[in-house]
């Protein structure tokens, strides 16, 4: 896919992708990111924690250059946990003062809201993005929120 893209798109364009996997016969999500922000895993009790692996954008450097690494990870999901895969356009959001929402807020409105159904939970998300500065967003927001 990265050569493809390498090949087909112009200098400056570029992808960040997460790809996830679950297999739920045995509950494990295997996934990878490129360039993308790291996922958030809640559990039970709300507590949030970051699926942090660190690879470069797709369409950017060809696969044979040393510095290009795309790596799987797994993880072993329990009932009762969320996986909020979301864009950067989320957490760059400005609020009035210009300040970004940032991941710390969304951990903080995923703890605040855990007891929210997902669709109920990103109905929050987006009243939490009118209150950021304007009508205008400077980038593209998508939320997909997995209850397990």
């Amino acid at each position: 896919m990265n050569e493809d893209l390498l090949r087909l798109t112009p200098d400056d364009v570029f992808v960040t992708t997460f790809l996830g996997r679950y297999a739920p016969r045995n509950n494990i999500l295997r996934w990878c990111l490129a360039g993308h922000p790291s996922p958030l895993l809640q559990d039970q009790s709300g507590e949030v924690t970051t699926l942090e692996q660190s690879s470069p954008f797709l369409g950017v450097f060809s696969n044979d250059q040393a510095l290009l690494q795309y790596c799987d990870r797994q993880s072993q999901l329990t009932g009762g946990q969320r996986l909020v895969i979301y864009t950067d356009g989320l957490v760059d959001a400005p609020n009035a003062l210009g300040e970004p929402m940032g991941t710390e807020r969304l951990k903080q409105l995923l703890e605040q809201h855990r007891a929210l159904e997902a669709s109920k939970l990103a109905g929050q998300l987006a009243l939490e993005l009118g209150q950021c500065d304007g009508d205008h967003l400077p980038d593209d927001v998508a939320v997909i929120i997995m209850d397990f």
